[in-house]
């Protein structure tokens, strides 16, 4: 049997992959497609993962402005003091941050992107890797194994 220090470590191993993958070229042209006006100041962001066994996962629509340097955004800060969790690991539609405030991100846009099944299903394999890694990590096997 693993140790809970081994799967922890197995746990961040593989969320970190997932999240470093480079995501395809046709995904994120899509996504830029919500940016208004200079794309330049918009970058793709997958959350870093967290390993606490009290996490909150939360399927965002799009991470907060300045992900890459402002780990932990106000909404972030007010589930953790509300519900009482450790972390919050975030699975977003369109993982797209600006570099000034996500003002930039039409939301009239991200709505069309649920009619879109390449995006769609995208967002289903990023949580299902997710909750996959996670379930790995601790040792659960499903009914199949």
């Amino acid at each position: 049997a693993k140790s809970p220090k081994q799967n922890e470590a197995e746990l961040e191993a593989a969320l970190t992959a997932e999240r470093q993958a480079p995501a395809a070229p046709a995904l994120v042209t899509k996504w830029m497609t919500c940016i208004r006006g200079d794309s330049d100041g918009a970058f793709v962001h997958f959350a870093p993962p967290t390993t606490s066994d009290n996490s909150l996962l939360v399927l965002g629509l799009y991470p907060n402005a300045k992900a890459d340097i402002k780990r932990v955004c106000a909404t972030e800060h007010e589930m953790l003091d509300l519900l009482k969790f450790d972390n919050v690991d975030w699975v977003d539609f369109v993982p797209l941050s600006s570099r000034s405030t996500n003002a930039v991100i039409d939301q009239r846009i991200v709505e069309s992107f649920a009619d879109d099944e390449e995006l769609v299903r995208d967002y289903c394999r990023r949580f299902a890797e997710h909750l996959s890694a996670d379930a790995n990590a601790k040792g659960y096997q499903s009914a199949d194994a």
